[in-house]
C-alpha cells in the first residue's frame, strides 16, 4: 500500500473524530438550551387564560405546570400551543 494512501486514511479518520467530538459538543449544548427554552415555556402555567383551557380539574399549579414543562417538550404540543406561547411573549 502506497505511504500517501495510508497517510490519507489517517487523515481522514482523525476528520472524522473530530467531526464526532464536534456534533457530540453541538447535540449537548442543544439539548441543554433546549431545557432551558422549555423552562421559559413552562411559564405559560401561570398564565390564566392557558390555565382555563390546559389545566385538569383538581391539578395544582405546580404538578400543572410539571406537566407543561414535559408536554412542552414535544414538537406537536409546542405546534399545538404557538398562539399561547406568542400571546404570552414567545415567539
Amino acid at each position: 500500500m502506497p505511504l500517501e494512501y495510508s497517510l490519507f486514511k489517517f487523515v481522514v479518520a482523525k476528520l472524522f473524530d473530530v467531526v464526532v467530538v464536534m456534533a457530540l459538543f453541538v447535540a449537548d449544548h442543544v439539548v441543554k438550551f433546549a431545557t432551558c427554552v422549555v423552562a421559559e415555556y413552562a411559564k405559560l402555567a401561570q398564565d390564566a387564560a392557558f390555565g382555563s383551557k390546559y389545566a385538569k380539574a383538581g391539578e395544582n399549579a405546580a404538578a400543572f405546570e410539571q406537566r407543561i414543562r414535559q408536554e412542552l417538550n414535544s414538537p406537536a404540543t409546542q405546534s399545538k400551543w404557538a398562539g399561547d406561547l406568542a400571546r404570552v411573549g414567545f415567539g
